[in-house]
């Protein structure tokens, strides 16, 4: 099975320009990912410096100790309330949030590759150039999965500094990422991201 190579670089590269000239497909993946990878988690990991211990919830914090994996509780065993609201916040509540941007991304930039060529009408020039059906899918696919994949990992990359830098004066170390989020960012989202893909591309 060859694979035309050169057309489908073509094409991606003309998609991409597309996506570039549409400031309502690019600016979503801009603004989402800052707010929920960025802006939201910084005020969470720096409310403990700002907040007295008791509007933190300490006693519902030091309940879910008890529920909590061993490993993890034994992780989280001698922390202040401030620390433990940290990590919890920093390194699971904002886990399935995460999850968001692939399949934001690779969702909008699929809806604009194959429903935005009906749309716009050059769906048809497209299917008469000399490129296979096969290559000119694997192009469009290329087009939203590989963006999705980048977006993705600078996000996971700004998420880890900005809490990190936020709360290393509550922790007084570097404490993100936990070992959970490497299937996470690596398999995970990846995974989603080919899901939310497959559903655009049968929907349209």
């Amino acid at each position: 099975m060859n694979w035309n190579w050169r057309a489908i670089k073509a094409i991606m590269r003309k998609d991409l320009q597309q996506v570039l000239q549409n400031r309502m497909v690019w600016l979503p993946m801009i603004i989402v990912p800052a707010l929920i990878q960025v802006l939201v988690p910084l005020g969470l990991v720096l409310m403990p410096r700002f907040m007295p211990e008791s509007d933190l919830g300490v006693q519902d914090l030091t309940g879910l100790l008890g529920v909590m994996p061993d490993g993890l509780r034994t992780m989280m065993e001698g922390m202040t309330a401030g620390q433990m609201w940290i990590m919890l916040s920093a390194n699971y509540m904002f886990a399935p949030m995460f999850l968001i941007v692939p399949l934001m991304v690779s969702s909008i930039l699929a809806a604009d590759s194959f429903v935005g060529e009906k749309e716009r009408g050059t769906m048809e020039g497209l299917l008469y150039t000399p490129i296979s059906d096969r290559d000119l899918f694997m192009a469009k696919v290329l087009t939203a999965f590989l963006p999705a994949l980048v977006i993705s990992l600078g996000s996971f990359l700004a998420y880890g500094i900005v809490v990190n830098a936020g709360g290393y004066a509550t922790m007084g170390r570097i404490f993100f990422p936990t070992a959970p989020w490497w299937p996470l960012v690596f398999w995970l989202g990846p995974a989603v991201s080919v899901a939310g893909l497959g559903v655009t591309v049968l929907i349209s």
